[in-house]
């Protein structure tokens, strides 16, 4: 506090906001960025569900239909197969829903960078969860029928985000978040990245199984986004702004 001419005062912080005005803005970003993070990846779970709910029967006569067979089958086939030339007229809004699960990662990540504590881990955590985020993006703009663009989005989201949740989880176990989310985090960052040598070894270590483990790759991360989500909607996550005392940078 500060005494002036009217009296005492909030001494401000950086941004020339108040202690108290911090807090408040603080909590309200925390809330914005878990209803994207939560809103995000609910809607790409329910959309998975209606996408192979309504997969088609059968296809045009057509070369390019030599390859589409049905039911469609989680373990065998890719996810991305909802969007491809497969799905016919369907496929265009699993691509939208890719693309805005995307956006959700990105701008879930940039509103954490804001509110979070600046430990190295979880700067480099939520930076790897931005890149995740603009992977998923590209997944939606190049369908699979792009291969090589999609291949490499498809990587960006996949590799980034299971490395994202170990930084995150590290990070998060140093912040008061809870010892038990936070091994939860960590734990599902390892079971992504070793899905994706399951996946990309799938015809010699399981044949016709490829799909199950790409879903093994996707669900710690929209698991975590789900249930992280909620902490910041309610609250129990905690969060540094500019009216609240922070640690200094450390290693961690």
């Amino acid at each position: 506090m500060t005494l002036g001419p009217a009296g005492p005062s909030a001494t401000p912080v950086e941004g020339g906001a108040t202690p108290r005005a911090g807090r408040a803005r603080d909590a309200t970003l925390s809330r914005w960025a878990g209803a994207i993070l939560l809103v995000g990846a609910a809607q790409f779970i329910v959309e998975m569900a209606v996408e192979q709910a309504f997969w088609p029967s059968s296809w045009p006569a057509g070369r390019e239909y030599s390859g589409c067979t049905s039911p469609f089958d989680p373990l065998t086939n890719a996810i991305s197969d909802l969007g491809g030339h497969c799905a016919l007229g369907l496929g265009v809004a699993f691509d939208a829903s890719v693309f805005i699960v995307g956006i959700a990662a990105l701008g879930g990540a940039i509103l954490l960078w804001r509110v979070l504590p600046r430990r190295r881990s979880l700067r480099i955590g939520t930076v790897l969860l931005m890149l995740a985020g603009a992977g998923a993006m590209g997944v939606g703009i190049w369908p699979e029928f792009h291969p090589t663009q999609h291949a490499i989005s498809a990587f960006f989201a996949f590799f980034f985000g299971g490395l994202g949740l170990i930084a995150l989880g590290r990070g998060l176990a140093k912040t008061g978040d809870g010892r038990t989310f936070s091994l939860l985090t960590t734990l599902g960052g390892v079971v992504d990245l070793v899905s994706i040598f399951l996946f990309l070894g799938s015809d010699a270590i399981a044949p016709g199984l490829s799909g199950l483990f790409e879903r093994m790759i996707v669900a710690p991360v929209l698991l975590w986004a789900m249930g992280y989500g909620l902490r910041l909607l309610r609250g129990t996550a905690p969060v540094f702004g500019p009216g609240t005392a922070r640690p200094t940078p450390q290693s961690a």
